[in-house]
């Protein structure tokens, strides 16, 4: 099943914000959200803590691009005792003030492009460099232990970014991947999202593939349970290797990288994965082109 509204997706978690930008909610004796999301997303965020008169102990960051570590901003004035949990890269990177200038320029940029960008009104959205602040590092077998018997284990599953890191949520089997879980676009199709490392990108989806799943927590498209969910990362590792392949094949061709990105562009810009902000979208086109050229100079 697709489960792509906000509101309860398991016993202790429930999806946030929206299916283009969710934050997943753990609750147990003490709380946890999985992911910050974009700037644009702090109405929601502040209805959904007034609402419920949240009171947040952790924010888990699943790796540091510029829509899973926006919100901060608004989370920190919000649950200002929350700890940020991330992978040490990540850490290392969201201490850095050009990753901040980044982080912060590519919010901006798209906040027309989201579906959220009516709700910002007149409010006026920040983001400071100390809100990226990682105040506990995690790595691979780590528990963040939420009491009443729930708990989000670490696993390192790098590829889509040298810092991303996978929770899995006990013990209602759902895990939260961020972008390395690839994107959603249709049963049978997953937009691929090995910006770092093709070949850690595999191996971590192999790795993922091997767990006993009830279901994944997508970055951008909602929530896939049981079958779904194993059809899902099935499709992923299939989709990487095609994406890999045409890639390799282009560069084979004598086509530049930007030629290449330009023809993918084309191809894969539609459908859902419109609700990703067309130079986000050329970006991560553009890294993935990069990475086939690198490791196959490396291999050669």
């Amino acid at each position: 099943m697709w489960i792509n509204q906000p509101g309860q997706i398991s016993e202790h978690a429930s999806m946030l914000g929206s299916m283009a930008f969710p934050c997943y909610l753990i609750k147990g004796e003490r709380s946890a959200l999985i992911d910050a999301g974009i700037t644009s997303l702090a109405p929601l965020l502040r209805q959904e803590f007034a609402r419920d008169k949240l009171i947040l102990n952790y924010v888990l960051v699943t790796h540091s691009h510029f829509d899973h570590v926006g919100g901060l901003g608004v989370i920190r004035e919000l649950a200002p005792r929350a700890i940020v949990v991330g992978s040490a890269k990540a850490t290392a990177l969201l201490s850095k003030r050009k990753v901040y200038d980044f982080i912060l320029s590519m919010n901006r940029a798209g906040e027309e492009s989201y579906q959220l960008a009516n709700l910002i009104g007149q409010e006026q959205i920040r983001l400071q460099p100390d809100d990226l602040r990682v105040d506990r590092v995690v790595g691979q077998g780590d528990v963040i232990d939420l009491g009443q018997g729930v708990s989000l284990e670490v696993h390192l599953t790098p590829g889509h970014t040298k810092c991303s890191v996978s929770y899995l949520l006990k013990p209602d089997r759902v895990l939260f991947g961020g972008d390395g879980l690839g994107a959603h676009l249709s049963a049978d199709q997953v937009g691929s999202q090995f910006t770092s490392s093709y070949h850690k990108y595999i191996d971590s989806l192999r790795k993922i593939q091997k767990m006993d799943l009830a279901a994944i927590g997508l970055p951008h498209q909602g929530v896939l349970t049981e079958n779904d969910a194993d059809r899902h990362i099935k499709t992923a590792i299939r989709c990487a290797e095609e994406h890999f392949a045409a890639i390799s094949q282009e560069l084979a061709d004598g086509k530049s990288v930007k030629e290449i990105t330009e023809i993918l562009f084309d191809r894969h810009y539609k459908g859902i994965a419109l609700m990703e902000p067309e130079k986000a979208f050329r970006i991560n086109l553009q890294a993935m082109v990069n990475v086939v050229s690198k490791e196959q100079s490396t291999q050669g």
